[in-house]
């Protein structure tokens, strides 16, 4: 993918999730967040901090709650609030998060933690600022997402190819004192339909996807409770 597509938020929306199947993979993403959410005890018009929210695209979903987007890069956070996702946006470094304590009821990080280092870091500070809980994913070890890094780094160096993959394990020492929910998603890649503009063939992948779901899904997520 050029560096043009990748580095610019709104090519970027564009390219990735306009289509057919880009949309369902969004739309089965904040799904698992908005249960995970729910699950916790979120209720409209909670205050939500959606951290490493680029444009803001998990906001567009859960309009219900007062969403704050926040991340480390400018550019998409004007997108967010140009496109009218989020009202409000500010810029932050996820490991020192600029909030008092409890400054939120709830936190979501959709797609961070396989870029960021020191998680552990982050899931401190999210547990700090979040009142009432707080919901994250990470790429599992024991999927396909191995492969999808290898060809992705030799594709463009402007892509996050060596993004991070977690086990179970390593999350759960993150989250060790802290009670939480988990939930898994996208046993095949999402990349093998989210280019596709046919109906049939997108709900084909997500009968598949449904049916095969287990322990070699590439996507974990946990609802966690804040202390």
């Amino acid at each position: 993918m050029p560096e043009e597509i990748y580095r610019d938020p709104e090519t970027y929306v564009e390219k990735r999730y306009s289509s057919t199947g880009g949309r369902k993979v969004l739309e089965r993403q904040n799904r698992n967040f908005e249960e995970l959410l729910e699950g916790l005890g979120a209720e409209p018009g909670d205050s939500v901090l959606e951290l490493g929210s680029g444009p803001a695209l998990l906001s567009e979903y859960l309009d219900e709650y007062d969403s704050v987007g926040a991340d480390i890069e400018q550019e998409p956070l004007q997108v967010a609030v140009d496109s009218g996702r989020v009202e409000d946006a500010v810029r932050v470094d996820a490991h020192r998060l600029p909030f008092r304590d409890d400054a939120f009821d709830y936190v979501v990080a959709p797609r961070l933690f396989h870029l960021v280092g020191d998680e552990e870091d982050v899931v401190d500070e999210m547990n700090r600022v979040a009142e009432e809980g707080f919901v994250f994913d990470v790429f599992s070890e024991s999927s396909g997402r191995k492969v999808y890094n290898n060809r992705m780094s030799k594709h463009s160096s402007y892509m996050p190819a060596d993004s991070t993959l977690h086990s179970d394990e390593e999350v759960e020492s993150w989250l060790e004192g802290l009670d939480f929910e988990v939930q898994s998603d996208f046993p095949i890649p999402f990349g093998a339909y989210r280019e596709s503009e046919s109906e049939l063939f997108t709900d084909a992948v997500e009968k598949m996807q449904d049916a095969f779901s287990g322990s070699l899904d590439s996507v974990v997520y946990f609802g966690v409770e804040s202390e």
